[in-house]
């Protein structure tokens, strides 16, 4: 059962207000934690992979440009399959995406974090929190993460159609 699907089964049992401050501030921690983390990946990965495709590139011109003096077929061979691998993870690069996702990860946390922001907000009066207030932060925080998820999905989406014609 997905984060998502175990947040909107909570949605039909009645409980006590506290238990359910308790329940969402774990839920948000661990969510902010886990965003900040794939945050932090994405935009490692995506200056990794950035930085080889340059590096590939930069040596494939260098090979083309210099004469060594030994067989061209060789040199040119080895360009050839530097130049391959230089595409395969430009490919990668354009797949997956890593800076777009890192920017939605780290806008989801920062989401995240105001929404805990409200809630402990809720818990300075001392009394038990309003039952509507909880259950409008646990709509946000679910439409957060389905927004992010609908993202995910979207950028992991077969592009295959480029007749550049709008088929939604």
């Amino acid at each position: 059962m997905t984060e998502t699907a175990a947040l909107e089964n909570k949605k039909e049992k009645p409980g006590k207000p506290e238990l359910k401050m308790e329940f969402l501030h774990g839920e948000l921690d661990k969510s902010i934690t886990k965003y900040m983390g794939r945050q932090k990946r994405n935009g490692k990965m995506g200056v990794i992979v950035k930085c080889l495709a340059l590096g590939l590139s930069a040596i494939v011109t260098i090979l083309l440009g210099l004469n060594f003096g030994g067989p061209p077929d060789i040199v040119g061979s080895i360009a050839l399959i530097i130049s391959a691998c230089t595409g395969v993870v430009s490919g990668i690069s354009a797949f997956f995406d890593f800076n777009e996702l890192s920017l939605k990860y780290k806008d989801t946390a920062d989401k995240l974090e105001l929404l805990k922001i409200e809630l402990s907000y809720l818990d300075l009066d001392g009394k038990a929190p309003d039952s509507g207030k909880t259950d409008f932060i646990k709509e946000k925080y679910i439409d957060i993460l389905k927004e992010t998820h609908s993202f995910f999905q979207s950028v992991r989406a077969d592009d295959s159609d480029n007749t550049g014609k709008d088929t939604a």
